[in-house]
């Protein structure tokens, strides 16, 4: 699993939680079965995100989350990749943002095409093997 963009959070005194990429894993690796195929770790994966995504409207409305320092479309997104029935598979489950109204639309998770050769990761990626 990799992510792209946001790392951390600290959050503050005013209620604003934080957000941790290393404690999300965590969370993920202690819900997945020995045998979890790429498709329901990516599910477990958007469970997890759908959990503290009501604190992105928070870090939005508070400048914590900007447009311009996303890597990206979004200004988090997981990447989810490994071999299903021995097809190399990759699910994308990414925050999807209204940045007009400074509010999150919804967490998305589609199944990627998969291309060779494959670039290697930008420096905001951070890779984190989960099984």
């Amino acid at each position: 699993m990799g992510s792209v963009g946001l790392y951390a959070v600290l959050g503050d005194a005013h209620n604003v939680a934080p957000y941790y990429f290393p404690a999300l894993i965590g969370q993920i690796k202690a819900r997945l079965p020995a045998d979890a195929s790429v498709s329901r770790v990516s599910e477990i994966v958007k469970e997890e995100v759908e959990k503290f995504s009501s604190w992105f409207d928070a870090y939005l409305k508070r400048g914590l989350l900007q447009q311009e320092d996303s890597p990206g479309d979004y200004p988090l997104e997981y990447l989810i990749a490994g071999y299903q029935a021995g097809v190399p598979t990759i699910y994308s489950i990414y925050v999807e943002v209204d940045w007009q109204q400074l509010h999150v639309k919804g967490i998305r998770r589609v199944s990627v095409s998969v291309m060779f050769p494959v670039s290697p990761p930008t420096s905001a990626s951070f890779l984190c093997p989960i099984s």
